[in-house]
């Protein structure tokens, strides 16, 4: 798994000038497999209308790209279900699709109307070969498609004419920013920071169009990247086997994983290092800032408490803004939670075992424990778009 090309994706948005809602709209789904889906479109107008447009046209087509539809097939039936103006003779929402495929990095670009997307090679724009398909009679614009293979540092640069058309207004460009300045500054913005992130880029070219505008942009801006790179993971693991006969499994599963490794939980964490031939010692390093025990393990990069650090790291995650902003590690569940933020797959081992009061007084400490890391999975996946596997022993 860890040899699957990441699509880190990131979107920015302005709206038009004088109103509270965008007319652009975009989308990025992904899956454990590494295929992922990324689209913007372009409602036709501006404000709510132009949303609404725009909404419907990533929702239909997000919903056709994980169907495996033919792009043919996916051109005939936005050609039916998209409707144009007929006083204007436009189309009423635009669009650019990324149909991604992390195994072999093979991409396939669809777009209808929209400014051709850009993809950046070491810095430097690469073109790309775009075979036209005319839709029907009456139709105003063109659905155009690309292929290519992604490799890792390559990053796929969308935008909306909000972004190309850019400067028109205020008289700074006579026929808008262009394609060619766009790509331009994206080159630069790359060779600048060769480490900038899909987010960062993102932002840079709104801001630039923002710019070219004058401060009022007369259109709705918006630009979305993808940036190619291998995956990271992380494994977190917690309570023991089921079974006893598992725990040799578990601890192996857990010992051979790649990357980052935090264990929640002393009894887990007992048994793997009675497995590794080690003894679980406390790391002494965190006394007296931390209320709840830390452990060193070798090979691991944080052993700690099962009970009070999971509830912490759903707490953090739930009031921590979808770009992580202002998260500092200053404590264990907030280091915990960063090293999700970093990562790309978040792979969960968690062992079934029951831990029943004979007189039923006490919770299942364990069942506890587990209902908050699904809920802490679900936060991942939905708000912070992570791909989470789980496996239960």
């Amino acid at each position: 798994m860890h040899d699957i090309l990441h699509s880190e994706f990131a979107a920015e948005c302005r709206n038009h000038e004088g109103e509270r809602i965008c007319g652009d709209n975009y989308i990025f789904r992904s899956r454990p497999s590494g295929r992922a889906i990324a689209i913007l479109s372009d409602g036709m107008g501006h404000g709510t209308r132009a949303n609404i447009l725009s909404t419907l046209t990533t929702s239909m087509l997000s919903n056709f790209a994980v169907s495996r539809t033919a792009n043919s097939r996916i051109a005939r039936m936005m050609d039916a279900m998209l409707p144009v103006n007929e006083a204007t003779g436009v189309s009423y929402s635009t669009f650019t699709l990324a149909d991604i495929d992390g195994r072999s990095g093979r991409v396939i670009l669809v777009q209808y109307d929209n400014p051709p997307a850009i993809l950046l090679r070491d810095g430097l724009p690469v073109k790309l070969e775009w075979s036209e398909q005319y839709l029907s009679e009456g139709r105003p614009g063109k659905l155009t498609v690309a292929a290519f293979t992604a490799r890792a540092g390559d990053r796929l640069v969308m935008a909306t004419d909000g972004v190309t058309q850019s400067g028109q207004a205020p008289g700074m460009y006579s026929f808008g920013w262009g394609q060619n300045k766009l790509a331009e500054f994206c080159s630069r913005a790359v060779f600048s920071d060769p480490s900038i992130c899909s987010a960062e880029l993102a932002r840079q070219v709104v801001m630039q169009s923002e710019e070219n505008d004058a401060g009022q942009p007369s259109d709705d801006i918006s630009c979305a990247v993808v940036t190619f790179r291998r995956r990271r993971r992380m494994t977190l693991a917690s309570c023991p086997p089921a079974m006893v006969k598992e725990s040799g499994r578990m601890a192996e599963d857990i010992i051979n994983a790649e990357g980052t490794k935090v264990i929640c939980g002393q009894p887990l964490a007992s048994m793997i290092a009675a497995h590794m031939g080690e003894v679980l010692e406390h790391d002494e390093s965190f006394r007296p800032v931390e209320e709840f025990p830390v452990y060193s393990l070798r090979g691991f990069d944080l052993v700690t408490d099962g009970i009070i650090v999971p509830g912490r790291i759903l707490d953090i995650l739930e009031h921590t803004p979808v770009d992580g902003g202002n998260l500092r590690q200053n404590d264990i569940p907030s280091g915990i939670v960063v090293r999700m933020l970093e990562n790309d797959l978040i792979d969960f081992r968690i062992g079934m075992r029951r831990n029943i009061d004979p007189r039923g007084i006490v919770p299942d400490e364990f069942s506890v424990r587990r209902n908050i890391l699904r809920r802490i999975m679900a936060v991942l996946e939905k708000k912070f778009q992570k791909t989470v596997v789980t496996t239960y022993y």
